[in-house]
């Protein structure tokens, strides 16, 4: 008798909503039953069961985001699943653009999936094509719920609703509407006249905490106490900037009469807006000062750090700064700041090292031989190669432009740096930096 080889199957479960899932037996459950079966079922194939769970229980399909399915696709690439089974294909993708991007991993990795409920085949061109129209019309259901869903909000809040979110400071939620709170709307009032006494956001975010106010503190639907903190000035900005005090509901760039109490008078709320929008054009400019690193590093907090700058004698100095040391206090954070040219020199070097990695060179070369690219393994070599005297002649936003293809994340330690980088940053840069070269023969010929 044949001996038939074991196909190790993957379940993968997911529920759009979290509605339900404190119950005994949910969808999640039913899913996973049912895959169950069809696994045993297919026994006398080999299959079976992987005992590691995948699921994303209260995740939406529209993007690949998920920690279920992240860690399926971790142990795909890790050699460790031959077959993905799911109750319905929309369990596992609801986008049509996302589909091809999972179809092409599988095929990789010669990892095959059953849809119990649908029983497609992805051995087949047949099978392929149906895939796709499912997934196409899919698609459509998901975009067009979702531009129902935006039209019904824009309708509302022209009609002056409030539209859901964590209650404002000043208001409570009652049958979906937002009331006064008495006690907490003489609070409001106060932090707007001490905006126009002060005339500055920091000072008065520093003179709240001082008072010992606190941000609005309620409990949120899964139980969880939420807010009750300090002041930071990005949540004091952006509490007067909300219309909804001058009794307004704002849709994008337009507001509208609200259905609910103002707690600031019109006079009042003015005044505070010249006072915010002057504050808001410092950031412009602030933000406007070349920051190659930007969205990429990270401090030990790991928070997101902010490029920023300050001026001595008519020279500008660079700096990046932790969430911890700019949003809460400087003394609880070991880092504080570094200076941008120190650390974006030390990320460079880091990076040049690594393009001159033999290791790099065959994985570029490997990548691109399967996107059937034009570029030869001399444009790679040259590529790599060419960076540091390239480097040079490049303007702030191409060199951040190529660190962005490069780079996923940076991360800031006490006593060190990490760096991530993009699994297929390395063919983007390449690709762009022939582009570079080509430019710069031509403008020298």
């Amino acid at each position: 008798m044949l001996e038939v080889a074991p196909k190790r199957c993957a379940i993968y479960t997911r529920k759009s909503n979290s509605e339900g899932l404190d119950q005994s037996y949910t969808s999640i459950d039913d899913q996973l039953a049912t895959c169950r079966l069809m696994i045993q079922a297919k026994a006398h194939m080999g299959w079976q069961e992987i005992p590691d769970v995948y699921n994303d229980p209260g995740v939406s399909g529209g993007n690949l985001e998920r920690p279920g399915l992240q860690k399926l696709l971790e142990h795909i690439r890790m050699g460790l699943v031959d077959i993905i089974v799911i109750y319905k294909l929309d369990r596992l993708t609801r986008s049509f653009f996302d589909f091809p991007i999972l179809a092409k991993m599988f095929e990789k990795y010669n990892v095959g999936f059953f849809s119990v409920t649908e029983s497609f085949d992805t051995s087949t061109a047949a099978g392929r094509l149906s895939l796709h129209s499912v997934l196409m019309v899919s698609e459509y259901h998901r975009e067009d719920a979702k531009e129902r869903v935006l039209h019904k909000i824009a309708a509302s809040k022209k009609l002056g609703m409030w539209m859901g979110g964590n209650p404002p400071l000043g208001y409570n939620i009652e049958n979906k509407k937002l009331i006064v709170d008495i006690n907490e709307a003489k609070i409001i009032r106060e932090i707007f006249t001490q905006l126009i006494h002060l005339g500055s956001v920091t000072h008065l975010c520093k003179e709240l905490n001082k008072k010992g106010y606190r941000t609005k503190s309620f409990i949120s639907k899964a139980g969880n106490q939420v807010g009750g903190i300090p002041f930071t000035r990005t949540a004091l900005y952006k509490l007067l900037r909300n219309p909804i005090y001058a009794g307004r509901v704002r849709h994008k760039d337009k507001q509208y009469p609200g259905q609910h109490e103002a707690i600031i008078e019109e006079g009042l709320w003015d005044a505070a807006q010249e006072i915010t929008s002057g504050h808001c054009q410092t950031k412009i400019i602030e933000h406007a000062t070349p920051s190659p690193l930007k969205g990429l590093l990270y401090g030990p907090d790991d928070h997101l750090m902010t490029p920023t700058h300050t001026k001595r004698r008519g020279k500008r100095y660079r700096y990046y700064v932790t969430h911890t040391a700019q949003k809460i206090s400087r003394e609880t954070c070991p880092v504080k700041t570094v200076r941008a040219g120190e650390i974006e020199g030390i990320i460079i070097d880091q990076l040049k090292t690594v393009f001159q990695q033999p290791e790099i060179l065959i994985r570029t070369w490997e990548a691109l031989q399967e996107e059937k690219t034009d570029l030869t393994k001399k444009d790679v070599a040259e590529g790599l190669q060419s960076i540091e005297s390239l480097w040079g002649h490049l303007y702030h936003t191409e060199q951040a432009r190529l660190i962005q293809l490069f780079v996923e994340k940076i991360q800031l330690f006490e006593d060190g740096i990490s760096i991530r980088l993009r699994p297929n940053g390395i063919t983007n840069l390449v690709s762009e930096i022939r582009a570079a070269n080509d430019d710069r023969r031509k403008k020298s010929a």
